[in-house]
């Protein structure tokens, strides 16, 4: 049995794959539970966590043992039968890929990209539901710059763990969305030899950030993000 940790910037990438697996019995994708986050989230200060465990006799490796049976126990057992990969869908796993490559050496890791701007315009468009009129530029800019933290923590562990020996991927939301691309992709991720696309509908997926924002609001974006977008091939389909 393979287990795979999925992150990324925003959680609408992992909605998605949910989704894809859903139709493929061999990958199950059980609901994000965290439970890989929150732990080593609370674990992050390590000289304070260890004088913890230590009053109770534990030490940071047994606890880390103990913490892989746990995560294993609960992503891999009663599994369906003919199901071989269980994807772990919390999307700020892609914090902790270091940590977790070396808590699962066996496992795979993916991080999910998504253009900026579409992730601004979501955050944005949920935040403000009731009031879009009311969303301010420096808000924009705040939710810009935090998708250039987490794609620059995400692509930077990837990187890490890929020197280490990792199975590691990059993979484009909007290749996920794109059934004649998917579908090499989803055969890869379940090593099935069966080439099967899913319609997710892209257009309802890309290109949403155009709908959502004006021009003073797109300004902000390309200020903060123009250079990471053409980094990432995200202008060559969708110029500003």
């Amino acid at each position: 049995m393979k287990l795979i940790f999925a992150g990324a910037s925003t959680d609408d990438c992992l909605l998605a794959i949910r989704e894809i697996c859903a139709s493929r019995p061999e990958i199950i994708c059980p609901p994000a539970l965290n439970l890989v986050v929150d732990q080593l989230s609370a674990l992050s200060n390590f000289e304070t966590a260890e004088i913890f465990l230590l009053e109770y006799g534990i030490n940071k490796e047994d606890y880390y043992s103990i913490f892989r049976q746990l995560i294993s126990k609960v992503l891999m057992s009663k599994m369906p039968e003919g199901c071989h990969k269980t994807i772990e869908t919390s999307y700020q796993n892609y914090m902790f890929y270091p940590k977790l490559y070396q808590l699962f050496p066996e496992a795979e890791f993916i991080f999910f990209l998504r253009d900026g701007r579409d992730v601004v315009a979501s955050e944005l468009k949920r935040k403000n539901e009731l009031n879009p009129e009311a969303m301010q530029t420096e808000e924009v800019r705040d939710c810009a710059i935090k998708w250039l933290n987490s794609i620059g923590t995400g692509l930077n562990g990837i990187v890490e763990i890929k020197s280490l020996g990792a199975i590691a991927n990059v993979i484009k939301y909007e290749d996920l969305c794109n059934p004649s691309l998917n579908k090499s992709i989803i055969s890869s991720i379940s090593n099935s030899k069966e080439n099967i696309a899913v319609d997710l509908d892209s257009k309802q997926h890309t290109n949403q950030w155009r709908a959502v924002f004006n021009q003073e609001h797109i300004k902000v974006l390309r200020d903060e993000l123009d250079e990471a977008l053409e980094q990432m091939g995200y202008l060559k389909n969708s110029p500003w």
